[in-house]
């Protein structure tokens, strides 16, 4: 399937030659392949099979990040949390069924501008009435924060909304919502959506700043198996991890186009090292390969290419084992997506160092792609911030290996 797609012509587009709209287009247009040609049934989305795996580890990924950021949180994330209650919620059926299609794009709206990461005290509400529920942003800091909510590029979008549960004056917990976001032209009432200025270098998208101001939403926008379940949760973290629980298989999946790129990187430098010469003091050109500063960095690139495409497979089986422990799944993914990014942080830089002025053009790949890990930086906060729950996970198992 990879050789495939990357013989397609979307895949053949040189990039550099558009403008930022017109990437951003490119892009929803590969997500929209890169689903049809894996086919992918709810069933593969809810329970992570080998052809969901198959698709999120595709080398075409690591061509277009943009692409690859859709595709997680539309699979990934907003498909995934569906799945789980689509026997007890079979109106879910027909919008799960456009997602897989790509016919919708599904978005995640969990954080929000004045949390960030610390997104179990979103402030965002969902007040129940007696025919549905009012969704409201309270202040411009409880607006949601990055995912791309425009109506700019044709395509309907739909969001899962987390959301304060209020009823009767109290607070029920964060809770999300199926929340209709932009048709193919423009946005719904009372949502609006600002879209945030581009960011230097990075395969552009329209990541925006979201906010609902008293939008109107049925009984059945609730996510849940039981539409009629407002009980307040007797361990409200513990409830909150349940309902985001696709965040843990998201980071998983969040490193598997940075093993391809390492192992693009190592052969472009490669390549371009074997070619490159010097004449000096001899009278034959002598490739630069042969000097052993230019060998160590590619030697390393490979090798760690190499090491982490078999070990990953490794760690994904590990995590989705029925018999492992959630919380246990969400470390192992934290080290995965923390050890790949800093490996691939330590390896592309030196070799597109090693490249000369070329490897700093966009054209020749190495820039572009070293920059894109930037906004996957947030793995420091999300480690730091999950320390006391790592804590209390390892005093849990304390005694049972």
């Amino acid at each position: 399937m990879a050789s495939e797609l990357y013989l397609h012509p979307l895949f053949q587009t040189k990039v550099e030659l558009l403008s930022a709209d017109e990437r951003v287009a490119l892009s929803y247009r590969r997500a929209r392949l890169l689903l049809q040609t894996y086919r992918l049934t709810s069933s593969d989305v809810q329970h992570c099979s080998s052809k969901f795996w198959s698709m999120m580890t595709d080398p075409i990924c690591s061509l277009d990040i943009a692409m690859f950021t859709i595709i997680a949180a539309h699979v990934g994330l907003t498909i995934g949390t569906l799945s789980r209650h689509l026997r007890e919620r079979p109106d879910f059926k027909p919008l799960v069924d456009r997602m897989l299609r790509f016919d919708t794009v599904g978005i995640y709206l969990l954080t929000e501008r004045g949390h960030g990461l610390d997104a179990f005290n979103i402030e965002t509400t969902a007040t129940k009435t007696a025919d549905g529920y009012i969704l409201h942003t309270p202040r411009e800091e409880a607006a949601k924060f990055m995912p791309a909510s425009t109506p700019s590029f044709g395509i309907p979008k739909v969001a899962l909304v987390m959301a304060r549960l209020i009823v009767d004056g109290k607070d029920h917990g964060s809770r999300f919502f199926v929340t209709p976001i932009c048709s193919e032209r423009e946005m719904y009432h009372g949502i609006r959506s600002v879209r945030l200025p581009p960011r230097s270098g990075t395969a552009p998208l329209d990541f925006s700043i979201t906010s609902f101001d008293h939008v109107r939403l049925p009984l059945t926008a609730l996510v849940a198996s039981d539409i009629l379940d407002y009980a307040i949760p007797q361990r409200s973290l513990e409830a909150w991890w349940d309902e985001i629980w696709r965040i843990q298989l998201g980071t998983m999946a969040v490193p598997a186009p940075w093993i391809s790129a390492i192992k693009a990187v190592a052969y472009i430098g490669g390549r371009y090292s074997m070619h490159r010469s010097l004449v000096g003091k001899r009278s034959t050109p002598v490739p630069i390969i042969s000097f052993r500063t230019q060998q160590w960095p590619i030697v390393q690139a490979t090798a760690v290419g190499m090491v982490m495409a078999n070990w990953f497979p490794i760690v994904i089986g590990q995590a989705m084992k029925r018999s492992t422990d959630h919380r246990v799944r969400h470390a192992l993914s934290v080290v995965a997506k923390t050890t790949i990014c800093r490996h691939f942080q330590r390896c592309v830089p030196e070799v597109a160092e090693r490249c000369g002025a070329q490897g700093t053009f966009e054209h020749n790949y190495m820039a572009r792609i070293e920059v894109s890990i930037v906004h996957r930086i947030a793995v420091l906060v999300l480690i730091f911030g999950k320390s006391r729950m790592m804590a209390r996970v390892l005093s849990s198992l304390k005694g049972t290996c």
